[in-house]
């Protein structure tokens, strides 16, 4: 009687333990691509090619390319577009944790 009542308690905790890992890895990846960036919006003088930088960044292996892209504002709605915009929003996913940065630029 004791084990059913525990087991889905172990269950759910484990389960819960290993989306705690994946978000944890996905912020540290996040903060690897923030850092990244602050590094080319120092050396571009305060200006950083959002094209080269989403370029650089899609090699990261928990970047979700079919959510990142290009923001454009269609009214008071954000849509994705491949053409580039001013902003950038960088998405990554791993399991069924996501988390997303947008970015500025030129």
């Amino acid at each position: 009687m004791i084990f059913p009542a525990t087991g889905g308690g172990l269950w759910r905790t484990a389960r819960g333990v290993g989306e705690c890992r994946e978000l944890f890895e996905l912020q540290g990846q996040m903060e690897e691509i923030v850092s990244a960036y602050k590094t080319a919006l120092s050396s571009g003088n305060g200006d950083v090619n959002l094209e080269d930088f989403r370029d650089s960044v899609i090699g990261f292996s928990y970047v979700d390319t079919g959510s990142t892209g290009f923001l454009v504002e269609s009214g008071s709605d954000l849509t994705l577009t491949a053409t580039p915009t001013p902003l950038l929003i960088v998405t990554l996913a791993q399991g069924d944790q996501r988390i997303a940065n947008v970015f500025a630029g030129d």
